[in-house]
């Protein structure tokens, strides 16, 4: 929508002020599916599994049982899931004691949390730890104060009234993003930059106070102005790609992700389950993202393992299910599926990770182009990394 057919921002502001604390709890309004005191969630466009588990509290593999569903399940936007059940009785967890869990071999976070029905960023929290923490056997983890009672699904602060007659704030909820909140208020991402001395890399927390406008400066509107473009390289994409990319681009800044961190231990782990290097697998996401499942290119490929659409079809088929590449564990799955098949399809390593990058056929037929020898150069120097 162009800006001339937009509430103007300083409008916008001044309706916030005026209206005391109203409008701004509905511009700070979500979805009533993420209070406590609901049982269901309502599915959005883009929501996979991980993203439904990260808005309720509540793990994948619960919210399959109690849906009746599993990690192939279709997601449709419309859908109504149960989440209720799942937060007064989590699934049960293989302990050492009450609250407790002993790492096995081969546990990684995410194994653990899907045995254990406690998220990731929960156990961290209880054990002092990050997604970089190494794992060992026989390590003892707490589990027990988000086993017994699970912490529900975080309710939103609506943004408090204005505490001074130029200076409108609000209240950071589950699930927000700079974009996100940018595009609600109608003010440039530079300019919440500014006013909250953050940069673009600072992660968001919940009850995390934000100014809007401090009133000394005029806000910056949001530009009309396409985040993808058409260009990459030496290729020009056509006008239907790029728009697909900057709406795939959207939705992926109005949903939480897991950090980059997260997202290398996320690659490891399903690289392992699937029976591929995962060196390869790393230094694929890590050249072609950095580990970043918000990136889209302006030829579609999405997220940390950058697949364009209808290389996640073939994946979905080589997997058996449909695929989501918004969702972080589909993206992977899909990506590293493609790197299994393509490897065992070329005679060299070198080949294959050329595949990736200049499709199968192209490396078989014609031998690898230019860029793609600065890529495969590229996957072999990460492969040294990890």
């Amino acid at each position: 929508m162009p800006l001339s057919a937009r509430t103007p921002a300083r409008r916008r502001l001044r309706s916030a002020l005026a209206g005391g604390a109203v409008p701004l709890m509905l511009l700070a309004a979500v979805p009533a599916q993420s209070q406590a005191a609901e049982t269901t969630y309502t599915v959005r466009p883009g929501d996979g599994w991980w993203v439904i588990s990260e808005r309720t509290g509540v793990s994948m593999s619960t919210l399959w049982s109690l849906n009746g569903m599993s990690a192939s399940t279709m997601l449709h936007p419309g859908m109504v899931l149960k989440t209720g059940a799942a937060a007064s009785t989590p699934a049960p967890a293989p302990t050492t004691g009450s609250g407790t869990y002993t790492v096995r071999p081969g546990d990684g976070w995410w194994v653990i949390s899907e045995r254990t029905g406690v998220s990731m960023s929960t156990l961290w929290s209880l054990n002092g730890m990050s997604a970089s923490t190494m794992l060992h056997p026989g390590m003892v983890l707490k589990t027990g104060a988000a086993a017994s009672t699970p912490a529900p699904a975080p309710t939103p602060t609506p943004a408090p009234a204005p505490t001074t007659a130029s200076t409108v704030r609000y209240t950071v909820v589950t699930g927000d993003t700079l974009w996100g909140i940018s595009q609600r208020f109608e003010v440039s991402i530079s300019q919440l930059l500014s006013l909250n001395r953050i940069t673009a890399e600072s992660i968001l927390r919940p009850g995390q106070v934000l100014v809007i406008s401090n009133g000394a400066v005029a806000p910056q509107p949001v530009s009309d102005v396409q985040p993808i473009g058409n260009t990459f390289l030496h290729y020009t994409y056509p006008p239907h790609v790029t728009a697909a990319a900057n709406e795939n681009y959207r939705l992926l800044q109005s949903v939480p992700v897991p950090s980059r961190e997260q997202m290398q231990q996320i690659v490891r782990e399903t690289a392992a389950k699937m029976g591929v290097d995962p060196r390869l697998a790393l230094a694929h996401a890590y050249t072609e993202s950095r580990f970043n499942q918000r990136a889209v290119s302006p030829a579609n490929a999405i997220g940390t393992m950058q697949v364009i659409p209808v290389t996640g079809e073939f994946a979905s088929q080589l997997v058996g299910r449909k695929l989501n590449l918004l969702d972080p564990y589909d993206n992977v799955t899909a990506g590293i599926a493609y790197i299994k098949y393509i490897q065992a399809r070329t005679p060299t390593l070198e080949l294959g990770i050329g595949a990736y990058y200049q499709g199968l056929g192209g490396v078989l037929r014609d031998g690898p182009r230019p860029d793609t020898v600065d890529y495969i150069a590229k996957v072999k120097a990460g492969m040294a990394m990890f």
